[in-house]
């Protein structure tokens, strides 16, 4: 946070400042520093029957009141990369944000510095609720039931509550339907003990281009028109009994729902969702009675969840980033 009411001397060159509206200038290098407002990223769960999640504090500014799940971005952090990771802290869960709120100025205290709050509302997937950190209780509230105004840390807070309690992003369970998903298929792997000589064919005969070629491992990518074929080498990775088939990610990825299990089976293939439906559609299978695992968050911004058919083939659900 940059308040700059207690600065004497140029962080550059030690010279002495002058204190302008919001600003102050070094008058021996010229250097000049804003009071720019310290980012923080909050958000606002709600479950299933219509209940929203807050947390009270348990350190100053505010103890003792009830305020939004969050806390501020770390350096080189996202947006919503700083938001799981707060919201793991303060909780020992998992959540998923999902629709954005808003951006509301403010300040950490009354006449603390400037501050920048980024709100979103989010969804429990994994975990149950600790108060951890600077939280000393956890609380869903009914609608009818919410912290007065006067309860509530910060203004802030009540700015994002009104959002949330107008936006329609976090539903009821929906009653099951006839209805569709629409489905594309993204990804397919063929297992094969003639690895080399796939790999040739495929690159030689069939004049498919290279996008990952670890052969190390036993793996080798190829471009598809709206997808990509992978030749994986047979025996080439450590099978798991409790979950054969799963593909070990090419990248480092954090299973929302738990480790990531190592090995694969004889076929792989995945459907491309839209974002909006990856949670979704997860949760319609698992009514089903199926074993989804995830969503799993790759590093470049695709989320991927995971589940068996009835031939223990793996079947994947992959959401593009969001835009």
């Amino acid at each position: 946070m940059t308040d700059l009411g207690s600065w004497r001397f140029c962080p550059r060159c030690s010279g002495e400042l002058n204190h302008g509206d919001g600003f102050v200038d070094c008058r021996n290098c010229g250097a000049r520093e804003y009071a720019n407002p310290a980012p923080t990223v909050s958000a606002i769960p709600i479950d299933a029957s219509g209940r929203l999640l807050l947390a009270r504090r348990a350190r100053e500014p505010r103890a003792g009141l009830w305020d939004a799940l969050g806390g501020f971005v770390e350096p080189g952090e996202d947006a919503t990369d700083a938001l799981v990771r707060e919201l793991r802290e303060e909780t020992g869960a998992e959540f998923i944000p999902l629709a954005f709120l808003g951006g509301f100025a403010d300040t950490y205290g009354p006449g603390g510095p400037p501050n920048f709050n980024l709100y979103w509302t989010a969804r429990l997937i994994a975990g149950g609720l600790v108060a951890n950190d600077d939280v000393s209780e956890l609380r869903w509230f009914e609608v009818d039931e919410l912290p007065s105004i006067h309860e509530l840390a910060f203004p802030n807070n009540a700015r994002a509550l009104a959002a949330a309690l107008n936006t329609a992003s976090v539903p009821a369970a929906p009653a099951k339907s006839d209805e569709r998903p629409k489905l594309g298929l993204f990804e397919i792997q063929l297992v094969t003990d003639a690895f080399e000589r796939l790999v040739a064919f495929y690159t030689e005969i069939v004049r498919l281009t290279v996008i990952v070629d670890d052969r190390e491992r036993g793996r080798v990518h190829f471009s598809l028109d709206n997808g990509q074929l992978i030749l994986a080498r047979a025996h080439s990775e450590e099978a798991s009994p409790s979950w054969p088939g799963l593909p070990p990610p090419m990248l480092v990825a954090k299973d929302l729902r738990g480790p990531t299990p190592p090995g694969h089976g004889p076929v792989h293939f995945a459907f491309g969702v839209a974002g909006s439906e990856l949670i979704a559609e997860g949760e319609r299978l698992r009514r089903e009675g199926l074993d989804v695992r995830g969503p799993f968050r790759w590093p470049d911004g695709y989320r991927s969840s995971y589940f068996h058919d009835p031939d223990t083939n793996v079947v994947e659900l992959i959401a593009p980033p969001s835009r």
